[in-house]
């Protein structure tokens, strides 16, 4: 029952979990852990401890810095947590919270790990390790996206004939691909030559192709065509996510 577990100075959930994946560690302390949780249904890819020191969460009540224990689930797993996606476990609300807490500090005390490593406020962090590698996937792949578009649509010259009237690509952590048109016009025109479906299907193939962490399938990445017009008032977030 492997695990990989580090000891980590990163707070960022996609940072923390890509240096998971180029680590080939797998230490006692985070071994066992795995086994307890493992004992409660958790299924885990990997756990990294971030000390007080680096921690980049503190408590409201006394803005303290606390520790910071992240666990990566299998996407089963995270799905059947209950763990608010947009929450990653900040509340502490999760299940299994107090137990981790335990655990850790028993399994700390054990293995002689830094004080400043655990606490009875540490932070339990909760992430599905698939929707992570497909927001990582998304984003790595936004300039082929782009070089996509701009082979597609080279040959329309009223879409070509000025740069800021080509369609342009917005990627989110849904994870979605937004690709928008400049007008209803050249959406429409897009979609009457094949254009859409042939560029869906070259979008679809680029993901497929750059999957590092075979995470990829088509149903879980959502792939829209928009136009400025009517989408004027999406266009404002997707420029902040992207």
């Amino acid at each position: 029952m492997n695990v990989k577990g580090i000891f980590s100075q990163e707070s960022n959930a996609h940072f923390q979990l890509e240096a998971l994946r180029s680590s080939d560690k797998v230490a006692a302390v985070f071994e066992d852990l795995n086994v307890a949780l493992a004992g409660r249904n958790v299924s885990l890819v990997g756990i990294v401890s971030v000390s007080r020191e680096h921690s980049s969460a503190a408590l409201a009540t006394t803005r303290a810095s606390e520790p910071c224990l992240s666990l990566f689930l299998t996407g089963t797993s995270y799905q059947e947590s209950g763990v608010d996606p947009n929450n990653s476990n900040w509340s502490g609300h999760w299940t299994h919270t107090a137990f981790v807490r335990e655990q850790w500090a028993r399994l700390c005390s054990q293995y002689e790990v830094a004080p400043q490593y655990h606490s009875n406020e540490m932070f339990v962090f909760v992430h599905d390790a698939r929707h992570l590698d497909l927001v990582r996937l998304v984003k790595t792949c936004k300039d082929t996206i782009g070089q996509i578009l701009s082979t597609t649509f080279k040959a329309t010259s009223p879409l070509r004939a000025d740069a800021s009237t080509a369609p342009r690509v917005f990627v989110s952590s849904q994870p979605s691909i937004s690709i928008v048109f400049p007008t209803i016009a050249a959406l429409e025109r897009a979609r009457v030559s094949g254009d859409l479906n042939r560029t869906r299907n070259s979008i679809l193939t680029a993901l497929d192709r750059n999957d590092r962490y075979d995470c990829f399938s088509e149903a879980a990445v959502g792939i829209h065509f928009l136009d400025a017009e009517t989408s004027a008032g999406q266009l404002y977030g997707l420029a902040r996510e992207d």
